[in-house]
């Protein structure tokens, strides 16, 4: 199941990715985001694996993020393994005005074993999910405020 979503950030593109290239600033927006944990290779590199863990409402639930690509501000893709469940995300940045950002995010979920059947269903939750974080993203990138 395919599906694709987008923002626009009033800010340059330089600076969006600027702040989307630091995995510390990962935990300021990704606000279901408890812990992120590198296991192999070096933060935001082609190759490395981390395990987020995510606190929501209803659960908590750990996922394996691998970085696959990345050729930032055009592309950085990677996947994302839990139980019976992955989820290959590409996003990208383009120019879309003065002081204007489009982020767009190109996404595929597959589902196996006892998730097969109900995934179909799970269509709505993945791009909700999506969505609510390219605007907390889109949040933090507008109003960012570098402390000095």
């Amino acid at each position: 199941m395919k599906y694709v979503c987008s923002v626009d950030i009033f800010q340059s593109l330089a600076q969006v990715i600027v702040l989307f290239n630091n995995p510390d600033n990962t935990t300021e927006w990704m606000s279901e985001l408890v812990n992120l944990e590198l296991i192999k290779g070096a933060p935001s590199d082609v190759g490395a694996v981390s395990r987020l863990t995510f606190r929501t409402k209803t659960l908590d639930f750990d996922v394996i993020e691998t970085i696959t690509k990345k050729n930032l501000p055009s592309q950085f893709a990677r996947v994302y393994k839990m139980r019976d469940i992955a989820l290959e995300v590409n996003d990208s940045f383009a120019v879309a005005g003065k002081h204007l950002t489009r982020y767009t995010s190109k996404n595929e979920v597959s589902f196996s074993g006892l998730m097969l059947p109900v995934g179909w269903v799970l269509k709505w939750y993945f791009k909700k999910r999506t969505h609510k974080q390219m605007k907390d993203f889109k949040y933090f990138a507008e109003n960012y405020v570098e402390l000095t």
